[in-house]
């Protein structure tokens, strides 16, 4: 049996550097039912566009929690999975980084590739991949964020069907027309029975004609060590297998060390072009490149007493996975004094590359008294 496992962190060693001559713009920490208060004395106004207007996160007549960047920062959550634990009513079925699938108040699917909960990063739907994830999406990056909302309970009408539990939203920040910012946060750690960790983000936004033009540039490069590591020439028992397995070696004729390991690369580019004051064309692109090394599940539960973790195989077939997306968009917004017109439209590009040691299920749906190297890899492109 293979069990999911999670990374464990022996300590952090990390910090931020902001470069000079720039500002920060002002974040707020981020839930209807905990607002934090100014030291004036009032509650911080926190506003949110989970209605497609922006208004008060008071006013909204919804179930809804929104948090802020400079409260995922303080929480030091990198990405969804991290978050929706901390999330009252959300659901995480994760096989692994960019294999998440998510429910709100219960409502999953049951079966096929038609979500419950919907995905949007600012006004774009993100549809799962549709191949052997079926409802996993993907796992975009939380940095630089202006928001993450989540609204949870039906949002048919706003969001469409895929929403029957609930909308996820990732806001991003949008170019500064008028100042120069820009910042650089590096982090180290180290993963028990694995090595260390690094992660680097940085943003940079510039106005290239003033109150009109100005270009925002999101890096991210994370490289985590793994901390399973991969026995060869073993394999766990199968009581119920017809006939038994054979006899595993009691020990394996090779180790190879930390094979989960996860490298991230992510780019986010938005150019912003204020035709007037009124009217407002954003383009944006973000490319995001997610590498791992074999899968983070285990099948000797040697953990569970705080020893390492351990992959069983009988050969040393390779699991590593890829995860790669390109989503273009382009919005249009025009200001007409009592309301917004706005026009978006977006294109995804998504590949993943899912292989899985087959050998062990081979032998069981055709028995050989044997094994035999088997992988099933598919390669699955999604466009929308």
């Amino acid at each position: 049996m293979r069990i999911p496992a999670k990374r464990r962190r022996l300590g952090l060693a990390g910090g931020a550097v902001f470069l000079s001559a720039m500002t920060c713009a002002p974040f707020a920490p981020a839930e209807q039912a905990a607002v934090t208060a100014e030291p004036s004395g009032t509650l911080e106004d926190i506003i949110v566009t989970a209605e497609k207007r922006s208004e008060s996160l008071e006013k909204v007549p919804l179930s809804i929690v929104a948090y802020t960047s400079e409260s995922l920062a303080e929480l030091g959550v990198q990405d969804f999975n991290t978050l929706a634990a901390r999330i009252p009513g959300v659901t995480l079925n994760s096989a692994g980084p960019g294999r998440s699938s998510y429910s709100i108040r219960g409502v999953a699917s049951v079966g096929g590739n038609a979500p419950t909960t919907g995905l949007y990063v600012d006004e774009t739907p993100i549809l799962p991949s549709g191949g052997d994830g079926a409802t996993a999406s993907i796992d975009p990056d939380l940095y630089d964020l202006a928001r993450v909302e989540v609204l949870r309970g039906p949002q048919g009408t706003l969001y469409g069907a895929s929403s029957m539990g609930g909308t996820v939203r990732f806001i991003t920040n949008q170019p500064n027309l008028t100042k120069v910012e820009g910042a650089v946060k590096v982090e180290g750690s180290d993963t028990q029975h694995g090595g260390g960790n690094v992660r680097l983000d940085a943003m940079y936004n510039m106005p290239l004609i003033e109150d009109r033009v100005a270009l925002r540039i999101v890096g991210t490069y994370k490289d985590f060590s793994g901390f399973i590591d991969r026995y060869i020439g073993v394999w766990a028992p199968n009581p119920g297998a017809q006939p038994a397995y054979p006899v595993s070696p009691a020990q394996p004729s090779s180790i190879v060390r930390d094979v989960n390991t996860e490298k991230l690369y992510s780019l986010r580019t938005l150019l912003k072009i204020a035709v007037n004051d009124a009217f407002t064309i954003t383009p944006s692109v973000w490319v995001q490149d997610l590498q791992m090394g074999g899968p983070p599940d285990y099948d000797v539960p040697t953990g569970q007493t705080g020893g390492p973790l351990i992959q069983a195989r009988p050969f040393n077939v390779s699991e590593a996975y890829s995860d790669r997306f390109v989503l273009s968009n382009i919005t249009m917004n025009y200001d007409l004094g009592w309301g917004s017109l706005l026009s978006t439209t977006s294109y995804m590009r998504r590949q993943e590359t899912t292989p899985d040691d087959e050998t062990e299920a081979l032998e069981d749906n055709i028995p050989q008294g044997q094994f035999v190297p088997n992988v099933y890899a598919p390669i699955v492109t999604t466009e929308s």
